[in-house]
């Protein structure tokens, strides 16, 4: 599945580390005019549902891929 612009930008943004719901809803709240918590967290969990993000807990997301990738048989000794 192809990424969308708002995605990758998301993606970007998270990187390698744990980020808040509420931190990305403050930095992209400029793309929707009206109710973009909502529209945002639509996005978020379309990301979980596709595999682009874990989301860790309640509210914070993860990108899966920077996991992927950190994660092989050497981690496991």
């Amino acid at each position: 599945m192809k990424l969308t612009k708002h995605q990758r930008s998301i993606i970007r943004y998270i990187g390698d580390k744990e980020v808040s719901k509420k931190d990305i809803v403050t930095k992209y709240r400029h793309w929707y005019y009206h109710n973009a918590s909502f529209h945002i967290g639509n996005v978020l969990s379309r990301m979980v549902n596709s595999d682009k993000l874990i989301r860790v807990r309640k509210g914070y997301y993860k990108n899966l891929t920077e996991l992927k990738k950190s994660q092989n048989q050497l981690d496991l000794f």
